[in-house]
């Protein structure tokens, strides 16, 4: 679950797709940041990978609005994160875990 490799292109800080709108906050951050949605989402896998394309965190069947993430085993740095749902990417977007 945690090798993989990702693309980055198209970043943005908020991602809008019609009336679904997906963002972080705090971002950057250290220790804790939160992602919301604007719509429930269902069977969701959140992703975010390293500046080398590598997995370094994978949350499975998220069935929510608001996911709390804990990173306090990341060093600060860029990160990426994808949003997957039914199989396809929802949201792509940067993070920034700060000391």
């Amino acid at each position: 679950d945690y090798n993989g490799e990702i693309s980055y292109s198209n970043l943005e800080a908020v991602k809008s797709n019609n009336d679904f709108i997906f963002d972080i906050y705090p971002n950057p951050f250290s220790g804790e940041t939160t992602f919301y949605s604007t719509e429930e989402l269902k069977d969701a896998r959140l992703i975010i990978y390293n500046s080398h394309g590598q997995v370094v965190i994978q949350i499975k069947n998220i069935s929510r609005q608001k996911v709390t993430l804990n990173c306090e085993n990341l060093s600060s740095g860029l990160y990426y994160i994808n949003l997957l749902q039914d199989g396809k990417i929802i949201v792509t977007d940067k993070l920034v875990i700060t000391d």
